[in-house]
């Protein structure tokens, strides 16, 4: 008889996970608290006013591109992680004496829906913000964040803020305090779902995009890729194009080559990043990302050298052939390894309203909040590597006490550690990992601040 009772109680708790989940999934803004995310720290909301957000979308209209490439002032925008951060925070405070004691604060003016639906009212914005919060948005700006989801969307006056950004092209060069977030990837709901949908990948390497504008994209990556890649065998490579009239195929057949390949390519359209990288995450094909300035989003926490490749752009333009032929070189059990790494790691690339799964937002909160540590620390040594791909830079660059210098030949290309490498350990030790750390130098300052414990560590990460 208690098995059939537990029976009973796994259903009705089902039944009100599913009831929670189809109240989500609305899209509403008042919603219950079970469906706004769980908070890493004390981050809270100023509104600057719904002239600037909720109401700016209610009266935009969807832009038309070409065929089948339309923008829409919904959560499915592309560029638009101001809505999805907005909706996953408590209700918006009104007076600035409320910010008091928050570690963190977002403004939601939705600058990548301006930019795009209502570029008149970004200025405005700006004002509202400024007048409002006074002193506090003057004097302590680091405080504050900001999104600019489209590269072109960072507006003047918001440069000392943290601002959450796809990369630091066009207007947002000039970000003092960048956090790299990815494009939004939010539908159709299999893209999205919990698990794929089965696929044999018959393709070897994909690639389908738009050819950027020669003014914007000077380095023709993308052009020199269709070009000499076309015919290769297993390579199915497509282009796309930007004028006026252009018709593009359906996004669902484009979605499905992605489903159907092992190999993405990742290249740099019009800036440094593409909405290209991310849908491939979320269609489990493995990236082969082309773009030397891209800063990938969550690098201190999710390891990216696990589940995609690299290639500089200079290797592109020059032999894309041999970029080909090097990933045929790559084991089979190393591919097998990689699909499994990225199936792993994509459900924090992942843009859905289940309160009961991972998303891309939580990813986008903790590095908020992670923001408020300061830079990364390893000890007295103030660390300045290539913390994007998880490896010292080639340069081997390295910011000691202030100064750049280099790192010896034999410590290039180590393994880095993060913060969440050594949960096991007191604060005071663990700053000591934070950022970019190699285990070269760890073995130089560990012991001054953590004694005893450094031989353990460096023996369980060895």
């Amino acid at each position: 008889e208690a098995m059939p009772h537990q029976r009973r109680q796994d259903a009705r708790a089902a039944s009100e996970r599913s009831r929670t989940i189809a109240r989500c999934e609305l899209g509403e803004w008042d919603v219950p608290i079970e469906c706004k995310r769980k908070l890493p720290c004390d981050l809270r909301t100023f509104d600057p006013g719904a002239a600037f957000n909720r109401k700016a979308l209610a009266q935009a209209t969807s832009r038309r591109w070409a065929e089948n490439n339309v923008d829409s002032p919904d959560r499915h925008f592309q560029n638009g992680i101001e809505w999805w951060v907005h909706r996953a925070l408590p209700a918006a405070v009104s007076k600035p004496s409320d910010l008091d004691g928050a570690s963190r604060i977002f403004i939601p003016a939705y600058f990548s829906y301006l930019f795009i639906f209502a570029p008149h009212k970004s200025d405005a914005a700006v004002h509202s913000i400024r007048t409002s919060l006074g002193r506090q948005w003057t004097d302590t700006p680091s405080r504050f964040v900001t999104a600019a989801g489209h590269p072109g969307a960072c507006v003047r006056g918001t440069e000392s803020s943290k601002r959450l950004i796809v990369d630091t092209d066009m207007s947002c060069g000039g970000s003092k305090a960048p956090i790299a977030v990815p494009y939004v990837v939010s539908r159709p709901p299999w893209l999205v779902g919990t698990t794929l949908p089965p696929t044999n990948r018959s393709t070897f390497v994909f690639f389908r995009g738009h050819l950027p504008r020669a003014y914007i994209e000077t380095k023709s990556v993308r052009r020199v890729l269709l070009k000499k890649l076309q015919g290769q065998p297993g390579v199915l490579i497509e282009a796309a194009t930007s004028k006026p009239g252009a018709k593009y195929e359906p996004h669902s057949a484009y979605l499905q080559k992605l489903l159907g390949a092992t190999f993405c390519l990742a290249p740099r359209g019009d800036t440094a990043s593409s909405k290209r990288l991310y849908e491939s995450i979320a269609a489990g094909c493995i990236p082969v990302i082309i773009s030397d300035s891209l800063v990938l989003p969550f690098a201190s926490r999710v390891r990216w050298d696990d589940f995609s490749i690299r290639v500089k752009e200079s290797e592109a333009l020059s032999d894309p052939i041999a970029m080909v032929n090097r990933l045929r070189a790559i084991p089979r059990q190393k591919v097998s390894q990689m699909s499994a790494a990225l199936l792993a790691a994509r459900p924090n690339f992942l843009w859905h309203l289940d309160p009961f799964r991972p998303n891309a937002v939580d990813q986008v909160l903790a590095d908020m909040c992670a923001a408020e540590l300061g830079p990364p620390r390893l000890g007295r040594h103030l660390c300045r590597l290539d913390e994007v791909s998880g490896a010292v830079s080639e340069q081997g660059l390295v910011s000691r006490n202030g100064r750049a210098s280099e790192l010896a030949p034999q410590e290039v290309g180590r393994r880095l550690y993060t913060r969440g490498d050594f949960p096991q350990f007191s604060p005071d030790c663990v700053d000591v990992t934070l950022g970019c750390v190699d285990i070269g130098l760890v073995e130089k300052v560990w012991p001054v601040q953590c004694g005893e414990k450094s031989e353990n560590i460096l023996q369980n990460k060895a």
